[in-house]
């Protein structure tokens, strides 16, 4: 059987290999987060062509493991990024959310410094007391419902302006939340907070109406306000 990738993911790998060969001309921390998350998403789909349990918490091994994924890696050109390096990234992307929100609060210099994942990781682990990544909660099951409302959210937030560069992943509340906080990184200067706030209560209230208040409160749901944190001189 030959390793094929979804529709979604070939998207975001596309994404991932131009923002690699944008990063060999300069070093900008939003093109290592393109790398990051092509990484994640075909390190997924080849765990699944595996069959191999996502909910645990050792990262794949073995020599089946190493050879479909170093081929990958070798065929979109990521194998060219050093070990330690996507090791590292992978770490960062572990804890994205929390190391966007840390950036906006560093000040533009630093900001501006800190772009390759060794310096991210060093920075932000060091100030946070994080010696390791973020251990893997069990997967929630995808129940079909799930699978629909989030192809609705793609299809939605592909009519927005660079909507067809982003992907929703909503199996689990990290993944939600770090969906939450790409939507926000990307279009709350261009919506306003104010306005994306008033989006996620809608959402909310939607999803209520839809799956019955009594299922509802019994889910964890993605925080609304907590994740559309306004940066500093923000749009409003």
């Amino acid at each position: 059987m030959t390793f094929t990738m979804d529709a979604e993911t070939a998207k975001i790998v596309s994404a991932g290999r131009r923002a690699w060969g944008e990063l060999k001309k300069k070093d900008l921390w939003p093109h290592w987060v393109a790398v990051g998350r092509a990484i994640q998403a075909g390190k997924a789909a080849m765990m699944n062509f595996l069959r191999i349990d996502p909910s645990r918490n050792e990262p794949p091994s073995g020599r089946q493991w190493s050879e479909h994924f170093g081929a990958w890696l070798k065929e979109t050109g990521f194998d060219e990024i050093d070990k330690g390096v996507r090791s590292r990234l992978e770490k960062c992307m572990d804890y994205l959310p929390e190391i966007e929100s840390w950036r906006e609060d560093i000040g533009l210099t630093r900001r501006q410094q800190y772009n390759h994942p060794n310096t991210v990781w060093r920075h932000f682990s060091q100030k946070h007391g994080i010696t390791a990544r973020r251990p893997r909660k069990k997967a929630m099951q995808r129940e079909p419902e799930l699978a629909r409302e989030t192809q609705e959210l793609n299809d939605r937030v592909r009519l927005l302006p660079g909507g067809s560069d982003l992907h929703f992943d909503l199996s689990t509340p990290e993944t939600r939340n770090a969906s939450a906080a790409n939507f926000v990184t990307l279009y709350g200067p261009v919506f306003g907070y104010d306005a994306i706030d008033a989006f996620g209560d809608s959402l909310k209230d939607e999803a209520l109406a839809r799956r019955g208040r009594g299922r509802a409160e019994n889910e964890t749901e993605p925080p609304t306000r907590e994740w559309a944190r306004r940066p500093a001189g923000g749009a409003r």
